[in-house]
């Protein structure tokens, strides 16, 4: 079961490359089918959380677009609860009828009004909401963008990189808790990693996104593992 949004899925490592860092960093052979797909899932992860990261907006314009979304969607929840029956019925015939129209795959999937729901092979099942289940909805977005519009300023200085601190988290779950291995960071005089733990990050992150500067890896450990003495501490 994908943990993103399939479209973020591709292959990012090779059987070869799975290979060449299960023995160059001495994964256990009972552990290599569980980093193969940490690997792969991290990858997706990151290129998720990255996506969300180009869009350099100030909270304060995307709060605003959230509000008027959530304006827009209670109008509309409004207007639902102010129809007739006779135009009811008239919506209910058209949902019928695009039902009957995916059973006959004569209506485009991009147009459809359904929840597409993932199934385990990989396809998508169409769900179809009827008039009520669509005025809850139109209901939860109104009242979620409201909600999600309380947004905290940016702060000065460059926005920390999201996805790639998610994805060194990923990592370290799987080198203490499956491994059993310290995740820790130290550094040569030039900035390359001495540790295991932050050579196995440079050599897998490098599948990733090659261009982003090996600092940039040993930095996101650092703040990871500073972020986790700080949790451990305030225990």
């Amino acid at each position: 079961m994908p943990v993103v949004p399939v479209h973020h899925y591709r292959e990012t490592y090779s059987v070869a490359d799975l290979s060449d860092l299960a023995e160059a960093f001495e994964i256990p052979v009972e552990h290599r089918a569980e980093m193969a797909l940490l690997l792969e899932d991290t990858a997706a992860i990151w290129r998720w959380h990255k996506a969300g990261q180009t869009d350099l907006t100030a909270p304060y314009v995307a709060s605003k677009n959230l509000r008027d979304l959530s304006k827009q969607a209670a109008k509309l929840k409004a207007a639902l609860d102010a129809l007739p029956p006779p135009a009811i019925e008239a919506l209910e015939r058209q949902l019928y009828a695009e039902q009957s129209a995916v059973v006959m795959e004569t209506v485009d999937s991009d147009k459809m009004f359904a929840l597409m729901v993932p199934e385990s092979d990989g396809s998508d099942y169409p769900v179809f909401p009827d008039f009520h289940a669509f005025r809850r909805l139109v209901a939860a977005i109104a009242d979620m963008a409201d909600r999600a519009s309380d947004l905290p300023n940016r702060g000065k200085g460059k926005p920390a990189d999201r996805a790639l601190r998610m994805w060194i988290t990923n990592i370290d779950m799987f080198w203490t808790g499956v491994l059993g291995r310290s995740f820790t960071r130290d550094v040569g005089p030039n900035g390359e990693p001495l540790t295991q733990a932050g050579q196995f990050c440079i050599a897998a992150f490098r599948f990733v996104s090659p261009q982003t500067p090996q600092n940039s890896v040993c930095n996101a450990m650092k703040s990871h593992i500073a972020s986790v003495k700080r949790k451990s501490l305030a225990k």
